[in-house]
């Protein structure tokens, strides 16, 4: 969804909202078409959903979590959304070990970035800037260690001794 991919099916083209992974737990179309038809009645063809989207979840970590961090506009929206695109992309809730390091695999990415994907981003901050630094919480691992992850692919990485010792290592210090 966050190119903007959970377009409307139209007739013999059924889209990623529509697949059964999505639908019961993507909500809040209404907001973001509300929202779209605000700035199109300002600004025409000037801001995507996908850039809607984008500050939305912005401002829902702030004040939610009090996760500050600037995101940059210009983003467009997608013109393709595929049905079938989250079950090739993302892996199963249900998924254990061996299937979720498989999945991830196919990717290209390490048990390391199973269980932690960490990315070098350049410091969007200034001096200038009324943004405090960027801090987010390992709550995720702490509550993976505790065997209250949501998933059963959430404990799967309790499951052997490489993924628990990198999970346990992160819910303590937040980082490998």
């Amino acid at each position: 969804g966050c190119d903007a991919s959970i377009l409307d099916s139209t007739p013999g083209s059924q889209t990623v909202k529509e697949n059964p992974i999505n639908k019961p737990s993507l909500r809040g179309y209404k907001v973001i078409d509300e929202a779209k038809a605000e700035f199109e009645a300002q600004c025409p063809q000037t801001v995507s959903c996908a850039g809607i989207l984008t500050f939305a979840a912005c401002d829902s970590a702030y004040l939610l979590g009090g996760i500050k961090y600037a995101v940059q506009s210009g983003r467009r929206d997608g013109l393709v959304s595929l049905i079938d695109e989250p079950v090739q992309n993302l892996p199963a809730p249900f998924f254990d070990l061996q299937s979720l390091h498989q999945f991830f695999t196919r990717k290209g990415l390490s048990l390391k970035e199973l269980c932690m994907l960490k990315f070098k981003f350049p410091n969007p901050f200034d001096n200038s800037s009324h943004f405090g630094p960027i801090k987010l919480d390992n709550r995720y691992y702490q509550n993976v260690v505790n065997r209250t992850g949501l998933f059963t692919s959430d404990q799967m990485l309790m499951a052997s001794p490489e993924t628990a010792i990198m999970v346990k290592i992160i819910a303590s210090k937040g980082e490998i």
